[in-house]
């Protein structure tokens, strides 16, 4: 270029939009893998919708900077992109979603990625240079910084060591390029960030990113012919960094970090992976032509999942966390057909097979080093994505690669006579629609996820009502506010609880933890049946499961089929004895008098023919088989019979007498709120000898059941009722 033109301040300008243009498409990656505390993830346990949320914000820049240029950018194959999304897109209002706030996340990445795309498209030669070199700027930054963060294993600021490297494996690729192409001071900043990306995927270890890099060095081999003997060699000494990687030793993870990492690609690598895709063909059967619809993977893979896979993830039931959950199909080659069908898996099929014939052309006729190096960082992209993670997950990462992918596909004017000016327009105004009418809900999603991190940071509850506010559709925030609730909720109010459950499983039908959760405030409701209802769904879901089994083996001891019992207690390995003794117990606190008697009966023959003399015998026995506290529950059960009795004869004052002896038994010693029937009966028992001030003070601000009314003696039911003390 000669001086004249440098001086042109058109020129200048020109330059420097297309340049300013590259760095706003990689604002969200610098954003998302910056360390310290000014990330917006960072102390995020759940990073990628928060991540996804900043990038749609991001994009805001990318859509002046498109407007500002007057952009008319020309896509080949951008057809096969636009289809797939379209037809996610069309199955989600065809068949609502369950998870409206993976819907979202799943449209936010759609918009980012159709902007970087078009931003890519968009970019002239000095955009192209600028943002290769931002890559391998920001692949340095990301793998160092992980390197440095070895209490965390690794996972840098992404949270993930396979986030990380998928990030970082861009900036290696087109480092790997420059060190084999380039001259001057890039040449070794490029060699630099692909030594160190080798050195971190064996250190982590990341064996998707090492294979996926592995392929780019194969690639450049093959595509670089004067440079091939420099290639091998440049190849030897990064499988000896990832060797050197490999032996780096580790400190052993908090426990908190490993109960965050609880996806597959964490706990069990390729054995995994493989059950993972072998178990997606029927989930893609039975969504049919159009698919899930997109961020509807979570709520609806588990009834799919292989129980092989379970067991790998958790390592045979060995994490703190022992209930993992699939995020994703762990490859694009089946991420699309789950997300848009079988039409728009194979429109995306179509997409990722042009951007990697565009990427191969490049290496091989691309002298001027434009679109080469953008081509290499594309191959390790895909390969990385059929692997390990699907494009549309990582916000990093996504919107980084869909930006290459633009300059890779882009169609210069001359070259394309079809590609009108309304064409190339449209472009950019689907990109400018998607954002806008976005734009609100990722600011929502991005204050959402600060207001988890927060809550993580400082257990503030405040926080947590922040998030279900910001975002009341969140399956995070709905969990994060159940647990509050399951944590503040005395026993005879679980009915919140069982409220703020039910509210988690409506966007994740299948949630182990939610259908638990909820099974156990049922059973505080005396709903006991949808109890066990509840828990059948998580055992079918997940059969290896003992706290499943577990719960499973007591709702059906106090409410259901106990010969069903010793089966579940031998699958989970439990005690039968000392459990049924434990059943027992609360039936009797419970005032479920016959079942304990029944499960009592299980643990001694002398239990067998239980009646209220023999139980209050039994119960001050001192070398009875129960503990002390099943001694004292059985002594209490006995006086409740006396007091039913009483009640059922007339005897209002005598029937009191005896529920005071019971709830001497049965009430709680530690203070805390005696079981809520001992509390019913009580009362009733109080209503019927005229005490009507006691039953009131007994009763508080309780909300009954009907199931709870129904288990109630007919003397205490009416007394209640006639006394007003039933809330209508």
């Amino acid at each position: 270029m000669d001086v004249s033109a440098r001086l042109d301040p058109q020129q200048f300008l020109r330059r420097l939009v297309d340049q300013a243009l590259a760095l706003a498409l990689l604002v969200p990656f610098l954003f998302l893998v910056w360390p310290g505390a000014l990330s917006p993830i960072v102390g995020d346990p759940f990073p990628i919708p928060t991540g996804t949320g900043v990038a749609a914000v991001a994009a805001t820049l990318v859509i002046t900077l498109l407007i500002t240029r007057r952009a008319k950018p020309a896509l080949k194959h951008a057809w096969g992109y636009l289809g797939f999304a379209l037809c996610g897109w069309i199955a989600l209002q065809l068949s609502p979603p369950t998870d409206t706030f993976g819907a979202s996340r799943g449209l936010l990445a759609i918009a980012v990625a159709v902007t970087a795309l078009v931003g890519g498209a968009s970019l002239g030669r000095d955009g192209g240079i600028a943002l290769a070199r931002g890559l391998v700027l920001l692949s340095l930054l990301t793998t160092l910084t992980a390197l440095f963060d070895s209490e965390h294993g690794f996972s840098g600021a992404l949270g993930n060591t396979g986030s990380t490297s998928e990030a970082a494996l861009l900036g290696a690729a087109i480092g790997t390029w420059l060190a084999l192409r380039q001259d001057g001071a890039w040449r070794w900043i490029g060699a630099l960030a692909a030594a160190v990306y080798a050195f971190y995927v064996g250190a982590a270890p990341v064996l998707a990113g090492a294979l996926s890099f592995a392929v780019v060095l194969v690639v450049l081999a093959l595509s670089l012919r004067k440079e091939r003997k420099l290639a091998l060699m440049f190849a030897l000494i990064c499988g000896l960094l990832f060797a050197g990687g490999r032996i780096v030793p580790h400190a052993p993870l908090p426990a908190s970090t490993r109960a965050a990492q609880n996806v597959p690609g964490d706990t069990g690598g390729l054995a995994v992976r493989k059950l993972v895709w072998g178990s997606l063909p029927p989930m893609i059967a039975a969504h049919g032509l159009l698919g899930a619809g997109h961020g509807q993977f979570q709520a609806a893979y588990p009834p799919f999942r292989d129980v092989r896979e379970i067991e790998l993830s958790t390592h045979e039931r060995t994490l703190p966390q022992a209930e993992t959950e699939v995020e994703h199909a762990h490859s694009d080659v089946l991420q699309g057909f789950v997300d848009a069908g079988w039409l728009g898996g194979l429109l995306w099929l179509a997409f990722l097979g042009s951007v990697g014939l565009a990427a191969w052309r490049a290496l091989r006729t691309d002298e001027v080093g434009v679109r080469a190096p953008l081509g290499a960082a594309a191959l390790g992209i895909l390969t990385n994505a059929c692997l390990r993670e699907p494009l549309l997950w990582n916000p990093a990462s996504s919107s980084a690669a869909f930006a290459l992918f633009g300059v890779l596909l882009a169609v210069e004017p001359p070259a394309a006579p079809g590609f009108d000016t309304w064409k190339r327009r449209s472009l950019v105004v689907l990109a400018i629609a998607l954002v806008a009418t976005n734009l609100a809900r990722a600011w929502s999603i991005a204050w959402h996820g600060r207001a988890i991190a927060q809550y993580v940071a400082t257990a503030n509850p405040a926080f947590s009502q922040l998030a279900l506010e910001v975002c009341e559709d969140s399956p995070v925030a709905r969990a994060t506010f159940a647990r509050a609730v399951e944590a503040k909720s005395p026993p005879e109010e679980a009915e919140a609880s069982a409220v703020a459950w039910e509210a988690v499983l409506q966007l994740r039908p299948h949630n182990i933890e939610a259908l638990i959760q909820l099974a156990t405030a049922l059973a505080r409701t005396d709903r006991g049946v949808r109890a066990i209802e509840t828990l059948e769904h998580a055992r079918t879901l997940d059969p290896g499961n003992k706290t499943v089994q577990l719960n499973l083996a007591r709702m059906q001891a106090l409410f259901g089929d106990v010969s069903q019992v010793d089966a579940l207690l031998a699958a989970s390995g439990a005690d039968s004895r000392a459990a049924y003794r434990a059943y027992a117990t609360s039936a009797l606190r419970e005032l479920r008098v016959e079942r304990g008697f029944e499960l009592l009966a299980r643990v001694d023959s002398r239990y067998a023919k239980l009646g209220a003399e023999l139980a209050y015998a039994l119960g001050r026995e001192a070398d009875s088989p129960l503990d002390e506290e099943g001694r004292v529950a059985l002594e209490g059960a006995a006086h409740a019979l006396w007091a039913r009795d009483h009640g059922a004869n007339g005897r209002f004052d005598d029937a009191l007498r005896s529920y005071r002896q019971a709830k001497r038994c049965l009430a709680p010693r530690d203070g805390r709120v005696p079981p809520l029937a001992l509390s019913l009966e009580f009362a009733g028992a109080c209503a019927a000898a005229g005490k009507i001030d006691e039953a009131r003070a007994e009763l508080g601000e309780r909300e009954l059941s009907a199931a709870q009314l129904a288990r109630l003696p007919e003397w205490i039911g009416q007394a209640l009722f006639e006394n007003g003390l039933l809330a209508q």
